[in-house]
């Protein structure tokens, strides 16, 4: 496993050429040994032979698979028995992919074994006619037969396994053991067969796989030979079992049966996710390696439960096991030949599926997701989730279980942030993903660069004068550019860093709103905009009342906006929460009214002053009847209500104009000013700029 530099020096390879020579002296089976280069070009030899009359195993078609094998491979591999004439016939190579300090292949080292060698002189009479055989999974040839001769070699060695015998053999395993090849191919076990062969003779077989070379082996015999080899032994067989079997065979079975069990045990615990029993992720990755060596398509869909976090925090740990444990039960239901389910970690599960078409695993998708969401039952208690999952497919979206595992994870991150049940993985979505991982971290050194900045959009009266300004945040990156608010403002929700982001947007409007004040005389009301997080920060209004009274700016004339969103999750909590900010005088304005979750009866609870009408329905009032419609709705219920209504969004004089004639109370848009920063904000107040725009509107 260590990595190795080979040289080019004489005298190294004059040394490595005689350490050669003499290994040859240890086994006679060993024909050569020689040195390819990852071209399959031979470098030097045991051989007394030039290095070019090696033959090439990448010019050969049926050698090249399992010279590929074995540079990929970190183990040796077994290859294709072929017929060398420099080595003197028939041999078997042995590979060893030789690596470098970066893991990148050097060079092949290649064992050569004398076919002829390799058969074993077996006294008895009935073993001499066991035909051992052994054959390679992946590459489909005859490895070894014990009943091969030279003159047979090239019928046993030269052509691959007939895919009618193979067929024919996965029939015969699982009509005889009720399984398949690949399930007794996990398992690693031996078992026993029967059938006839094509002459109607009764034959047994003995079958077990080999995992470290990719072999199966087995151990053919005519039954009738083993009569025969019975019966002409019986009396001396019995005699010498009751003799050695009483003293020997107890014993020694509790022995391998002990120590079998106990290799199982450690096994079981190694693969096996103790919770649930599902296989976990060292499974996952073995077996999906496994499958992307033999080139197998498969799809990976990695399973998230939604909201189990809530779970674990308000009922404890125990109890979600439990309900993990059920997740586990429910997709082990959907396991078969051909589905595979892993417990990756926590609330996530993985499926994988052999040979799965699109629509197949839209439908097991859905399948899926239906037996998720059914409610979950612990005790006394009921409780229902949801479950986001994302699909990648191979060999299209990833040529290693990692790039798979990652590709599913970006598709189940998407099906989540939109509410599907499922995404497929495309290239795009990775795009995006790499796109806010580049945004989340650059917006967490934002403010200690000073990459963040405040302008404000002013608001205009009915009466034509500056009723106030919304401050407002932006952001300017020196590696992404200027990033919209509705980018980084959600990810900054999601990691926290809007609780920081917060407080210095109130810090820095209320402090540059004190400072316009006293440069033009002009006191204007600031509009300063809330999230949900922050209201659920511990002490986040006595906080920020105390940065107030310190700047010795007016409370009367702040308004926070809140969005409807806030009221999702706790609206107890948070109407005592708006109640404590109306006490300091401050004003409370419902931020988009008409797009979210509020109704009207919520509305009548809140202590608000103020409804801002969300631009949607400014754009399109005189346009659609039904947005003008919601505008006259809003501000008869504002009105009804005593609550003073701002439209946002007015793009143009007719808009301002309509909304003044239906009452409405104040103006903000494009049409009067963009938002600012403070200087532009300044002159903004001084030359009272908007003035000439409110003509068009009178």
């Amino acid at each position: 496993g260590q990595s190795v530099r080979l040289e080019e020096r004489p005298e190294d390879s004059l040394r490595l050429r005689e350490l050669m020579r003499n290994l040859l002296q240890i086994d006679p089976t060993v024909s050569a040994f020689c040195l390819l280069g990852p071209d399959g070009k031979a470098r030097m030899s045991s051989a007394q032979v030039s290095p070019s009359a090696i033959p090439n195993p990448l010019k050969n078609p049926v050698q090249r698979d399992g010279f590929v094998l074995a540079l990929r491979s970190h183990r040796m591999v077994i290859g294709v028995p072929c017929d060398i004439s420099v080595f003197g016939g028939w041999v078997l190579p042995l590979r060893k992919t030789l690596r470098d300090e970066t893991g990148k292949a050097v060079g092949v080292l290649v064992v050569s074994l004398r076919m002829s060698g390799m058969s074993r002189n077996v006294p008895h009479p009935a073993v001499e006619r066991i035909n051992s055989i052994l054959v390679h999974s992946l590459l489909r040839y005859h490895i070894y037969a014990s009943s091969a001769t030279p003159e047979t070699y090239r019928k046993w060695y030269g052509e691959p396994v007939p895919q009618s015998y193979i067929e024919g053999f996965k029939k015969i395993v699982r009509e005889e053991t009720g399984h398949s090849m690949e399930w007794h191919k996990r398992r690693r076990d031996a078992f026993p067969l029967e059938w006839k062969d094509l002459k109607g003779v009764a034959t047994m077989a003995y079958v077990t796989y080999l995992p470290d070379y990719r072999l199966w082996a087995l151990a053919t015999l005519p039954k009738r030979h083993l009569y025969a080899a019975f019966a002409r032994d019986a009396a001396l067989v019995t005699v010498l079992f009751f003799l050695v079997a009483g003293a020997l065979y107890i014993p020694f079975l509790y022995v391998v049966r002990s120590e079998r069990r106990r290799y199982e045990e450690l096994r079981h615990k190694a693969t096996h996710d103790s919770l649930t029993g599902l296989p976990n992720r060292y499974a996952l990755y073995e077996e999906g390696r496994e499958w992307i060596e033999k080139e197998t398509p498969f799809c990976l869909v990695y399973c998230d439960m939604d909201h189990f976090k809530n779970v674990n925090d308000t009922m404890g740990h125990e109890l979600g096991d439990k309900v993990l444990q059920q997740v586990g039960e429910r997709l082990r239901a959907f396991a078969n030949d051909k589905r595979f389910v892993y417990r990756y970690g926590g609330d996530e599960f993985v499926l994988m599926v052999l040979d799965c078409q699109t629509a197949e695993i839209e439908d097991l998708a859905e399948e899926v997701g239906d037996a998720l969401r059914q409610p979950y039952r612990v005790g006394r208690f009921e409780f229902s989730l949801g479950v986001s999952m994302g699909i990648a497919l191979h060999p299209r979206d990833g040529e290693s279980v990692d790039a798979l595992v990652s590709a599913s994870d970006v598709a189940m991150y998407r099906a989540k942030r939109s509410g599907e049940n499922h995404h497929f993985f495309t290239h795009e979505l990775l795009e995006r993903r790499r796109r806010i991982v580049a945004v989340e971290h650059a917006l967490r050194h934002a403010l200690e660069r000073g990459e963040l900045f405040v302008v404000y959009q002013p608001q205009i009266s009915s009466d034509g004068r500056l009723r106030g300004v919304e401050a407002l945040l932006r952001w300017k990156s020196p590696e992404l550019g200027y990033v919209s608010p509705a980018e980084f403002i959600p990810i900054a929700e999601e990691t926290g860093i809007i609780m920081e982001m917060g407080r210095f947007v109130i810090a820095r409007s209320i402090r540059e709103m004190s400072e316009l004040e006293k440069r033009t005389g002009v006191a204007t009301r600031l509009s300063i905009n809330i999230s949900v997080k922050q209201f659920a920060e511990r002490d986040f209004i006595s906080r920020s009342y105390q940065q107030v009274q310190e700047i010795g700016f007016d409370p009367e004339r702040i308004c926070v906006e809140l969005t409807e969103s806030v009221f999702i999750d706790d609206v107890d909590y948070i109407l005592e929460e708006l109640r404590k900010i109306s006490d300091l005088r401050v004003k409370l304005s419902l931020d988009d009214f008409g797009t979210g979750y509020s109704s009207l009866s919520l509305v009548q609870r809140l202590p608000i002053d103020e409804l801002k009408i969300d631009r949607s329905f400014v754009d399109n009032m005189l346009e659609e009847k039904n947005a003008g419609r919601m505008v006259r709705s809003i501000l008869s219920m504002a009105k009804a209500m005593g609550l003073e209504v701002v439209a946002e969004g007015v793009e143009n004089a007719n808009q301002a104009r309509v909304l003044r004639e239906l009452g409405c109370d104040a103006f903000q848009g494009y049409f009067f000013a963009q938002p600012m920063r403070m200087e532009e904000l300044e002159r903004f107040v001084r030359e009272e700029a908007w003035r000439p725009l409110w003509r068009e509107v009178e």
